[in-house]
């Protein structure tokens, strides 16, 4: 069975948002995919880690094989609130998402299967967002790129774990593959 620890670092979420976030992570699979999610709450009060961990879609025996939620004493920021909760999984992949993003039913399964077919080398399959993607160059027969927004990005941990994680202020990895029809909020699977 595939495994991916999905990670979330939010700050003060809009809860009706981040319910439709989840919804998008809990969808049906055609083959099983054990879904790890583990959030990072950086806001000052931590009332929103309480109420965030007591959504009904996270309780036990729900989409997720294991749900996580911490909240930290100081704002982490983004890319250290990912390494936070990098450090408490162990997938072979881990989903960096923004606390806003909403992905369209069925990409989560095919996108963890077509990053565990790539190349080794890949380190990192950065979704598409819509309506507006970032402007950036990218190989038209490799999908190679150099640089990615981590607003929705799949890492293989080994990658990430050897580079470092995500920069403290940051969220990008070195290498990544594109995958120009994977798209988040809104999203469908590579065909």
């Amino acid at each position: 069975m595939r495994e991916v620890d999905l990670s979330v670092v939010t700050y003060r979420p809009d809860f009706a948002l981040f319910r439709s976030l989840i919804a998008s992570l809990a969808g049906p699979m055609r083959e099983p995919l054990h879904r790890n999610l583990f959030i990072q709450d950086n806001s000052a009060d931590p009332k929103f880690a309480v109420n965030l961990a007591a959504l009904p879609d996270l309780a036990e025996g729900g989409a997720f094989a294991r749900v996580d939620v911490k909240h930290s004493d100081t704002n982490l920021g983004f890319g250290r609130g990912h390494n936070a909760n990098a450090s408490r999984g162990t997938a072979p992949f881990i989903l960096l998402l923004n606390q806003d993003c909403v992905l369209e039913p069925g990409v989560l399964e095919p996108l963890v299967e077509a990053a565990a077919r790539d190349d080794p080398r890949i380190a990192a399959w950065e979704l598409r967002q819509i309506p507006y993607e970032h402007p950036k160059a990218y190989d038209p027969v490799t999908l190679d790129t150099p640089w990615a927004s981590a607003a929705a990005l799949l890492v293989r941990r080994e990658a990430f774990e050897a580079g470092g994680g995500c920069a403290p202020r940051a969220g990008a990895s070195p290498i990544v593959r594109a995958s120009p029809s994977c798209t988040a909020p809104i999203a469908s699977p590579r065909r």
